[in-house]
C-alpha cells in the first residue's frame, strides 16, 4: 500500500478501517521507530494537526501524523489547500474521511486524482463493507462462505469489531477447528443477531424462549418490525413457489438460481445477499401464503395500536407472537 507519496488519503464507508489499519501497518512495517501522533477533528485538533504537519524537528525524526474524522471538517478544501503547498519530506500522513455509501463525493474524487497526478499524496477508496469483511474471515478462519456469512451477521459489520473478534475467536480456538457454536462461546453478538435469533424461534414455534427473551430484554419494537420484515421475504418466497419456481437446497447452486430473481427482493433499492434469503428456506413448510399474509396484516395492525395508544407494546407484540403460533403448520 505504502508507495513513495507521503501524505494517505482515505476515504469510504466503514470499510475504509481495512485500509487504514492496512496502511498503518505498511507504515510501521517500513519505518521502525517511526513516532506516531493522532489528532482528532470531532475534538477541534485540525489546527494541532496543521502545526505539527508545518513544523520540520532539526533532529530529522521520522513522524506518522494520523488525522481522524476529517469528514468534520467545515471544508475539506481547507485541508487539500494546506496539502498542495507543504513539504512533507520528514513526515507520513493518513488522512481518515468518512462517507456513506449512497452519498455522492464527485468533487473530492475529482480534486483527489488531480492532486494524485501531481504526487501530492496517494488516494484509497473503500467499498463493498460486507465482502471485504467476509474476505478477512475467509483469509484469517479458512471456513466456508456459509459458516463466515453467519459469522458475519454474529459480529456485525463494523470493521474494527470484525477485527478484534477475528483475532479474539483465533486466539481462542488456538489448533482447534472452527464451528459455530466454539464461536459464540467467545465473540460479542451483536444485539442484532440476538434478535435474529429469537425470531428463528417465533417462526419454529419456540415461543417460550421468544417471551423469555422479551421479559428480559425489552426488546418488543425490534422483535415486531423483525417479524415484519421476515413475512414479508416468506410471502416473496412462497409467492414464487406456488408459481412452481422451487430453490435449491445447495447454496451455492441457490446463489446461481438467486440472479434470476433478486430483483423481487429488493428493499429499499437494494438487493440483500444470497445468504439472507436462502436462510428463509427452512421456514417454507411451515406457513401457507394465506397465513403469511394474515401475519403480516397483524403485524401492521400491531403497529398502528402501539403507536396510536390503542395497545400495551409489551401486550400487543405477545399477542402477535401468540397468533403467528397459531398459523404454524408445525405445532
Amino acid at each position: 500500500i505504502v508507495g513513495s507519496k507521503m501524505i494517505h488519503f482515505i476515504y469510504g464507508d466503514e470499510n475504509r478501517e481495512f485500509l487504514y489499519f492496512e496502511t498503518l501497518q505498511s507504515i510501521k512495517s517500513k519505518e521502525k521507530g517511526i513516532v506516531e501522533y493522532i489528532f482528532d477533528v470531532a475534538t477541534k485538533e485540525e489546527d494541532k494537526f496543521i502545526e505539527k504537519l508545518s513544523f520540520n524537528s532539526i533532529f530529522g525524526a521520522r513522524e506518522l501524523l494520523i488525522l481522524k474524522r476529517a469528514e468534520k471538517l467545515t471544508s475539506i478544501d481547507w485541508l487539500l489547500d494546506i496539502f498542495s503547498g507543504i513539504d512533507t519530506n520528514s513526515k507520513e500522513v493518513i488522512v481518515d474521511f468518512h462517507h456513506s455509501s449512497d452519498k455522492k463525493v464527485d468533487k473530492l474524487e475529482t480534486r483527489l486524482k488531480e492532486m494524485e497526478k501531481k504526487g501530492i499524496l496517494k488516494a484509497y477508496k473503500s467499498v463493498d463493507t460486507e465482502n471485504r469483511n467476509i474476505g478477512y474471515i475467509f483469509e484469517n478462519l479458512k471456513i466456508s462462505e456459509k459458516d463466515a456469512l453467519q459469522l458475519l451477521e454474529m459480529i456485525g459489520k463494523n470493521p474494527y469489531k470484525v477485527k478484534n473478534e477475528i483475532e479474539k475467536l483465533k486466539n481462542y480456538l488456538g489448533d482447534e477447528s472452527y464451528s459455530i457454536s466454539s464461536a459464540r462461546k467467545i465473540i460479542t453478538v451483536e444485539k442484532e443477531y440476538q434478535i435474529y435469533e429469537i425470531i428463528e424461534r417465533i417462526m419454529t414455534n419456540k415461543v417460550g424462549e421468544a417471551f423469555e427473551y422479551l421479559n428480559d430484554n425489552k426488546e418488543h419494537m425490534g422483535i415486531l418490525y423483525s417479524l415484519y420484515n421476515e413475512f414479508e421475504i416468506l410471502k416473496k418466497m412462497l409467492d414464487l413457489k406456488n408459481q412452481n419456481i422451487n430453490f435449491s437446497n445447495n447454496y451455492n447452486v441457490f446463489k446461481g438460481e438467486f440472479e434470476n430473481y433478486k430483483t423481487v427482493f429488493k428493499n429499499n433499492g437494494r438487493v440483500p445477499h444470497p445468504y439472507a434469503i436462502f436462510n428463509k428456506k427452512k421456514y417454507l413448510e411451515n406457513y401457507t401464503l394465506e397465513g403469511v399474509n394474515e401475519i403480516l396484516y397483524n403485524c401492521w395492525e400491531t403497529e398502528t395500536n402501539i403507536k396510536t395508544g390503542k395497545i400495551g407494546m409489551e401486550s400487543g407484540v405477545e399477542r402477535l407472537i401468540t397468533f403467528i403460533s397459531s398459523k404454524n403448520n408445525k405445532k
